[in-house]
């Protein structure tokens, strides 16, 4: 388990989903949501969310990424 899911493992669960919400908000490019997605699934996999809040976040994140995604489209 590397640091950052040791870290948010001690956090209680509506502070993880909180941190892991702002991490979305914050990305402004495909490539940064990506890598919020990967940093997400490894949280999930090491427990640090419940199913619900996990689901609620990859729903969101998928909202973004489609929102980018149109953005970049529309650019070239």
């Amino acid at each position: 388990m590397n640091n950052e899911a040791w870290y948010l493992r001690q956090m209680p669960y509506q502070e993880n989903y909180e941190s892991a919400k702002k991490r979305i908000d914050k990305a402004e490019t495909v490539e940064e949501i990506t890598k919020v997605d990967a940093g997400l699934t490894r949280l999930a996999r090491a427990g640090c969310f419940l199913d619900d809040d996990y689901a609620r976040l990859d729903k969101t994140l998928c909202k973004k990424l489609i929102k980018l995604e149109v953005k970049t489209w529309k650019t070239h």
